[in-house]
């Protein structure tokens, strides 16, 4: 099934087409396949790929109910890291920071729910989607500590930027830092307020 998703992706890539996985059982031969590709553009069978546009909201958006017990909570007992969620990635090899800012900033613009903050009006929260801009991904360097103590370290600073507190009003509800271990080996610690992500 692995195959067959890619295999699908890999359609959706070159031809625009959207095939659902089942049509490659139901197309045994290439020929088959290319005739229901060929049937996709000429409007028979199946969807032609349509580009994912923001659509007009014609109200004021609203919180949903997790999001405001998740608020309210944090309302309760301001700075408490309880509901901040981490997680840690070893990554062995030269990481380009500069293709990792781009990426993470391209996840973040097309995902408003990244970059929208809780403000409090009329005694409520309400989501605030803020305009894209660049995620700036912070390098501690830690290659000048001593081998012996720098896992050690590297914990100790990771539980202390994962139980940093947000601010639900305003500033970023995602970070994501980078422990620069040695040139070839880092760890990236990506950490979130629930507010906006579930596992």
């Amino acid at each position: 099934s692995l195959l067959a998703t890619q295999l699908v992706s890999r359609v959706l890539q070159i031809f625009q087409v959207e095939l659902p996985v089942r049509a490659l059982f139901e197309c045994p031969t290439l020929t088959e396949l290319a005739n229901r590709i060929d049937g996709a553009h000429e409007g028979h069978g199946f969807s032609r790929s349509m580009r994912i546009v923001p659509v007009p909201r014609p109200t004021e958006p609203v919180i949903s109910f997790a999001q405001e017990r998740l608020w309210f909570l944090d309302k309760l007992e301001p700075g408490n890291p309880f509901y901040n969620v981490s997680g840690a990635f070893h990554v062995k090899g030269r990481l380009r920071h500069d293709a990792l800012v781009q990426s993470l900033t391209e996840i973040v613009r097309r995902h408003e729910v990244l970059r929208t903050n809780y403000p409090v009006r009329d005694g409520r929260p309400i989501p605030m989607v803020h305009e894209p801009d660049t995620f700036p991904v912070p390098i501690v360097d830690l290659r000048g500590v001593p081998i012996e103590k720098r896992n050690g370290e590297v914990t100790s600073r990771m539980m202390e930027e994962s139980e940093r507190p947000f601010d639900l009003a305003q500033g970023s509800l995602l970070r994501v830092v980078c422990f620069q271990l040695a040139e070839d080996e880092q760890v990236l610690l990506v950490t979130m307020h629930h507010i906006i992500s579930d596992g």
